[in-house]
C-alpha cells in the first residue's frame, strides 16, 4: 500500500468555494486511475494550505497516476487557479497504522 500527499495553495484571488469545487473536481481523474483506493482532502484555514491523502495499491500505480494526471482535463483546470510557489509532493510506503 502506498500513499500521497500533496500540500498545495491556490493563488491569493481565487475565493474559498472556486478552490474547493476545483480542489474536489481532481476526484474525476481519480475515479478511474489504475490502483487507486481513497483520498482524504483538508484545508488548514490557518496557513491556507490544502492536504491530500490519497491511497494506493502500490506505489507504482501512484507514480504513473501522477504521470497521466499530468495530462487530464481536471489537472488543466487545477493548474489555472493553484499557486505555483507553493505545491509540495510526497510519496511513501506504508509502515503501520495505529488505532486504539
Amino acid at each position: 500500500m502506498a500513499f500521497e500527499i500533496p500540500l498545495y495553495r491556490f493563488r491569493k484571488d481565487v475565493s474559498f468555494e472556486d478552490a474547493k469545487r476545483v480542489a474536489l473536481g481532481l476526484n474525476e481523474f481519480l475515479r478511474t486511475a489504475p490502483g487507486f483506493k481513497t483520498r482524504s482532502t483538508y484545508y488548514d484555514d490557518k496557513s491556507d494550505v490544502w492536504i491530500d491523502v490519497v491511497e494506493w495499491e502500490t506505489m507504482e500505480l501512484a507514480l504513473q497516476a501522477l504521470d497521466d494526471f499530468s495530462k487530464s482535463p481536471s489537472f488543466a483546470e487545477f493548474v489555472k487557479l493553484a499557486d505555483p510557489d507553493f505545491n509540495l509532493m510526497h510519496h511513501g510506503n506504508l509502515i503501520q497504522t495505529f488505532r486504539v
